[in-house]
């Protein structure tokens, strides 16, 4: 946890204005430090600055080791916040045995002639081999879905658009666009967080407008989070909670279940 005692550094160019200067760091950091994560529009309303001078504070704070900026925002130095993604290869292995079980589930949900969403994402990617109903059509952004959608001869359609290499995910306006054709029965989405504050979240604008787009084109949205995305915060909220509902085997979400429905798998 950063020390508020600490000297910091002021860089202006009239002596006059290092009280107020010193202020707003210190407003900042409370914020960054209670919360784990601030934005920078939520910082701009706190602070009645303009959007210019909250970034040059968070530049210089960053500078000072007193906070982590990124995009949107800042974290705490001890934060818990997904700021960025991991390397597909890297997260795959991660709770998988949870993963797994909640993939089943969700495989489950899907009926027979729907037209199905799924969602790039090492979770999402297991639900492929769980689908049992027939004359299935999958519409899908995640690269890695495809051959076992294929080899379960299960109809698929990979919108198109560039390839986010650190996923392996397609995003971008162009896929965006293309989604505006389809209406889904069921969609099945990843998230990097899941809060009470933010809803679900993602670390980067570009996938996080492509869940938005395809989520709000389901009759039925589900987000498959294992235990270990609750409570974390990124910088892009692609939905609420009262959006989706959540398959998780998370058990301590009291605060969740109120704003959204929840199915438990244990």
């Amino acid at each position: 946890m950063p020390n508020y005692t600490k000297s910091i550094t002021i860089d202006k160019k009239k002596e006059g204005d290092n009280m107020i200067t010193e202020e707003r760091y210190k407003k900042i950091l409370q914020l960054v430090n209670a919360t784990g994560t601030v934005a920078i529009a939520d910082l701009i309303i706190e602070l009645g600055a303009s959007e210019s001078t909250v970034r040059r504070d968070l530049v210089n704070l960053d500078n000072q080791n007193l906070l982590k900026k990124c995009y949107g925002g800042a974290v705490a130095i001890n934060s818990t916040a997904f700021e960025k993604d991991a390397m597909r290869n890297a997260r795959k292995e991660i709770n998988l045995a949870a993963k797994t079980a909640l993939a089943a589930k969700a495989a489950s949900l899907i009926n027979d002639g729907d037209m199905v969403y799924i969602d790039a994402g090492t979770t999402t990617e297991l639900i492929s081999q769980f689908i049992q109903a027939k004359n299935v059509t999958v519409v899908t952004n995640g690269l890695n879905h495809i051959k076992t959608l294929l080899n379960r001869d299960i109809d698929v359609i990979i919108v198109g658009g560039k390839v986010k290499p650190i996923t392996e995910a397609i995003v971008g306006a162009k896929v965006v666009d293309e989604l505006e054709r389809y209406h889904f029965n069921v969609g099945f989405f990843g998230a990097n967080g899941v809060s009470t504050k933010m809803g679900y979240v993602t670390p980067e604008v570009e996938e996080a407008q492509v869940k938005r787009k395809a989520l709000g084109n389901c009759a039925t949205a589900y987000v498959v989070a294992d235990e270990s995305k609750l409570s974390k915060y990124s910088f892009v909220s692609f939905a609420n909670l009262a959006d989706a509902v959540l398959i998780t085997n998370a058990k301590e979400i009291e605060d969740i279940a109120k704003q959204t429905n929840v199915i438990y798998v244990g």
